[in-house]
C-alpha cells in the first residue's frame, strides 16, 4: 500500500502542474520493500524507504520525472514516515525511524538525531524546524539538531503533526476515548502551540464529552498540513452522521460552514460508517473558513458508505 501511495504521490503532482481530467500514472517503479514517504523538488524528487535500493534505510534520489536514480544513501534505523519541505529554495526531507530522525537534503548530505521510541509522525517546517511525535510525547528540534522543547500530549489516539515556519507553530492533531451518558465517544482535538510548547494558541473541537448532546458519532484525526496558500488543511474520520463536523470547531450551537455540492459530500442515510471530512482553517485562529464530507453511496441505493 505504501507503494501505491507514492505512486499516487507522483500522478498528483503532476496532475496539479496541468488542468486535466487523465488520472493515467506519468512514472511507475520498484525503489523498496517499504517506501515511506516523498519530496517532490523543482528539480528532483527524494523517495525515503528501506529493502532493494539499499539494504536498511535509504534516502534516494530520482530525476525530475522519476525515471532515473541519481543517487542514494544510507539513513540509521528503519524508516517509519517520512514529510518533505523546501528549504532556503532546495528540498529537504525529514524521515522518521524506530530510532529517532534524519533529514537528508537534495545533495544527499544526512543529519541525524537520536530520540526515545519509534517516530510516529513527523514534520519539517521551511525554517528548517522539526517537531516529532513518538507516542504520546511531541516534540521540536531546530535546524541544528538540537531539542528545543518537549510535551507528552493527552491524546487517546494520534493523528499527525505540522510545523508552519512562517508563524513559527506547531500542530497537533489527534482525538480522545470520552463518555456521554455512559456511552463512549470518541472526540478530534487539534491544537496549535509556538516552537516551545510553553503557550497552546488555539484549540479546536475537543469538546467535553456531556456536551456532545445528539453528536454521538465518532471523530478521529488523520492528517494536517499547511497548505501552498497558507491556510491550514485537516482531514477526519467521522463515523455516522450525527458527528461534531457539522459545528464550528469553536463551539457545538454555532454551524459549521460546510458545503455540499451532491449527495457524495452529505451526511444523510448514514449508520456508522467511517466517512471523511476535510477543513480548511485559519492558521492564526484555527476559526472554520470551509469544511465538506466526503463518503460513498452503495450502488443502487442511497444508502451511504465508506469511502475505504
Amino acid at each position: 500500500m505504501k507503494i501505491i501511495a507514492i505512486l499516487l504521490l507522483f500522478t498528483l503532482f503532476s496532475l496539479s502542474q496541468q488542468q486535466t481530467t487523465s488520472l493515467s500514472a506519468t512514472t511507475a517503479t520498484y525503489l523498496g520493500n517499504v517506501l515511506v514517504g516523498v519530496g517532490v523538488g523543482s528539480d528532483s524528487i527524494l523517495v525515503a524507504g528501506s529493502g532493494q535500493v539499499r539494504a536498511a534505510g535509504f534516502v534516494a534520489k530520482l530525476d525530475r520525472q522519476g525515471r532515473s536514480i541519481l543517487g542514494s544513501v544510507s539513513i540509521p534505523g528503519n524508516p517509519t514516515i517520512a514529510r518533505s519541505a523546501i528549504i532556503n529554495g532546495a528540498l529537504s526531507i525529514a524521515v522518521g525511524t524506530d530510532s529517532g530522525f534524519s533529514v537528508v537534503d537534495s545533495n544527499l548530505r544526512v543529519s541525524s538525531v537520536s530520540a526515545v521510541g519509534t517516530v510516529n509522525s513527523i514534520s519539517i517546517g521551511g525554517d528548517g524546524t522539526v517537531a516529532t511525535l513518538s507516542g504520546l510525547e511531541l516534540r521540536v528540534y531546530s535546524s541544528s539538531g538540537q531539542q528545543i522543547s518537549a510535551h507528552n500530549m493527552s491524546f487517546n489516539h494520534i493523528g499527525n503533526v505540522e510545523v508552519d515556519s512562517q508563524s513559527k507553530t506547531v500542530y497537533v492533531l489527534g482525538d480522545y476515548n470520552r463518555r456521554y451518558n455512559g456511552g463512549p465517544v470518541r472526540v478530534v482535538a487539534i491544537y496549535a502551540y509556538d516552537y516551545e510548547l510553553k503557550s497552546t494558541k488555539w484549540t479546536d473541537y475537543d469538546f467535553p464529552g456531556q456536551e456532545m448532546g445528539n453528536d454521538l458519532g465518532d471523530t478521529t484525526g488523520q492528517d494536517i498540513r499547511v497548505g501552498k496558500d497558507g491556510s491550514l488543511y485537516f482531514l477526519g474520520g467521522p463515523m455516522g452522521g450525527n458527528n461534531l463536523f457539522r459545528h464550528s470547531p469553536k463551539s457545538l450551537t454555532v454551524p459549521a460552514n460546510n458545503i455540499g455540492i451532491d449527495d457524495y459530500n452529505d451526511e444523510f442515510n448514514l449508520r456508522s460508517q467511517i466517512t471523511s471530512y476535510i477543513g480548511k482553517l485559519q492558521p492564526a485562529t484555527g476559526d472554520l473558513i470551509v469544511g465538506q464530507y466526503l463518503l460513498a453511496r452503495i450502488t443502487g441505493t442511497i444508502r451511504g458508505n465508506s469511502l475505504f
